[in-house]
């Protein structure tokens, strides 16, 4: 919640002023009672007046103390109590000055520090009239001391001096007052400005999309945000301290990128964790030696790259279907017509039938391209594969042909997975028609099985579409999910590759499991939500 200037701090810092003049005026009124109670009493202190002097003090010191505990009630206000112990601070000091037959008695000086305390503590002119107010009395007690043979009428200049000095005293003090003022609301707006950039760089940092690290040399963590402790699996507030006790893997990591000190961007999958994370360091700057470790989710680093480039693919479909796809319906068109001439020897019948299909073959990959960029996201249900898939088996057989032997083996039930039910049969289909062209055996059976099971190690379920042929050769497993590599003059390129990115989208993976005999490809799915 972002705060805003208000007057309780300075009001506050008023009322502990306030205290500290209380706190002066107690010692004050201790000190000259313990002077008058001992043999150290100055014969200008009380002479002329003992009694009204004695008398004096001890209300002094019985007003200082009431009005110590009024300031920590804070009650009355304080305007009143302020205004009303510096009337009263001038009255006793004055009362003082009277029964020590005035300025003679050296006391003319105490009236210095309520006036400078009026300056300090209230805005405006209120020194100046307090100064004008002691001014006043003095002339006054010194003409009433004088009329009584008490004083002379040297105290007039005395007088005078003291009060030019508490006017003075009244100007210096409102002056360094309204200074003192003017900078504490300065200092309160500018420290109420910091904490409310720290607490939007907080707020802005626990909602990265990207968990934050920061770590010391002894890896001791100075600052990790929720999404840090999401992706790491950590509580809130974490177990400890220190990297190396919450996560030793990722300590591990930043070890290794301080020996190195390279811009290497390591992959971290942690214990009993589907997620794979994206690792990055940097130093921060300066001599202190700390690291900033950024975590990325990889399957949402994966998803964005995906809508990028289904993006760039939606563009280029639009321009394949407007530039190529009408002059080859002419050039085939063209072809099929040329075809029906009775004139036509063998050979341009042959070289006919090698236009046609190859037109046929260039329309399959627009007609994919255009299919992959088409793509809506994917409507993500619940499936169990364990009674989904052999209730597919005669549908994945048309793909596969008629001669083909499709074997379903499902282990376990339920094997309950998040998928969009009509991307998955694509994917399944399409291997399914990739088997029939490339995975015949030795003497031209289709065997085709497809497994389902809940992985042991990792709780993942995985879906096995395995067949009995010659299996795919070494150099081309890491061509293998490029779009338009193929090894057949028929084939377009494209289904290997269109089906790992509707797994992608569905938050699943396929890959390539080598097996002697025959080739396998692999779908890990992430368990749907209830099902672990």
């Amino acid at each position: 919640m972002m705060r805003y200037p208000d007057s309780s701090s300075a009001a506050s810092n008023a009322w502990r002023a306030l205290q500290l003049f209380n706190i002066y005026r107690i010692l004050v009124a201790l000190l000259f009672i313990g002077l008058l109670l001992s043999n150290l009493r100055s014969r200008y202190l009380g002479h002329t007046y003992p009694r009204l002097y004695a008398f004096d003090l001890l209300g002094y010191l019985l007003v200082a103390i009431f009005a110590l505990f009024t300031a920590r009630l804070r009650s009355p206000p304080f305007a009143i109590q302020a205004g009303a112990l510096a009337a009263l601070d001038i009255t006793f000091v004055f009362l003082l000055l009277h029964s020590s037959g005035g300025l003679a008695s050296g006391l003319g000086v105490l009236l210095i520090p309520p006036v400078a305390a009026v300056g300090v503590l209230m805005p405006g002119i209120w020194a100046l009239f307090a100064a004008a107010v002691a001014s006043l009395l003095l002339i006054g007690d010194q003409t009433l001391l004088f009329w009584q043979g008490v004083a002379d009428d040297r105290a007039y200049a005395s007088a005078g001096f003291l009060g030019l000095a508490l006017f003075a005293t009244a100007i210096i003090s409102q002056y360094l007052g309204n200074r003192a003022r003017a900078g504490e609301a300065l200092a309160t707006r500018r420290g109420i400005d910091l904490a409310n950039l720290t607490e939007l760089s907080e707020y802005v940092i626990d909602h990265l999309q990207s968990g934050l690290i920061v770590i010391d040399l002894q890896g001791r963590l100075h600052l990790i945000n929720q999404r840090a402790k999401a992706l790491l699996g950590l509580g809130t507030p974490p177990e400890s301290r220190y990297l190396g006790r919450i996560s030793p893997p990722l300590m591990d990591l930043a070890r290794a990128w301080r020996r190195q000190t390279t811009g290497h961007a390591p992959t971290l999958r942690l214990e009993g964790r589907e997620k794979d994370l994206r690792v990055e360091f940097a130093a921060l700057p300066g001599d202190s030696g700390a690291v900033i470790i950024t975590l990325h989710d990889q399957a949402e680093l994966v998803a964005r790259i995906q809508t990028a480039k289904l993006a760039s693919l939606g563009r280029l479909g639009a321009s394949i279907a407007h530039e190529i796809r009408n002059p080859l319906s002419s050039i085939s068109h063209a072809a099929q017509l040329l075809q029906e001439s009775a004139s036509l020897d063998p050979s341009d019948r042959r070289l006919l039938d090698i236009i046609r299909a190859q037109s046929d073959r260039i329309d399959r990959i627009i007609a994919d391209v255009l299919r992959l960029a088409r793509k809506e996201p994917p409507a993500t249900a619940t499936l169990d594969l364990a009674r989904w898939l052999p209730a597919r088996a005669d549908i994945l057989k048309l793909y596969a042909g008629s001669d083909a032997l499709v074997r379903i083996h499902a282990h376990d039930s339920p094997l309950r997975v998040s998928f969009d039910e009509n991307q998955l049969e694509q994917i399944l289909a399409g291997l399914c028609e990739n088997a029939a062209v490339h995975g015949r055996s030795a003497d031209g059976r289709l065997e085709i099985s497809l497994e389902v099971r809940r992985d042991a190690e990792s709780g993942a379920i995985v879906l096995d579409v395995c067949d009995k042929g010659p299996g795919i050769a070494r150099e081309h497993l890491e061509h293998l999910f490029e779009p338009f590599f193929t090894t057949s003059v028929s084939g377009t390129g494209l289904g290997l590759y269109l089906a790992r990115e509707l797994c992608l989208i569905n938050g699943a993976e396929i890959i390539y499991v080598p097996t002697p005999g025959g080739a396998c490809f692999r779908l890990r799915f992430l368990p749907a939500e209830g099902s672990l």
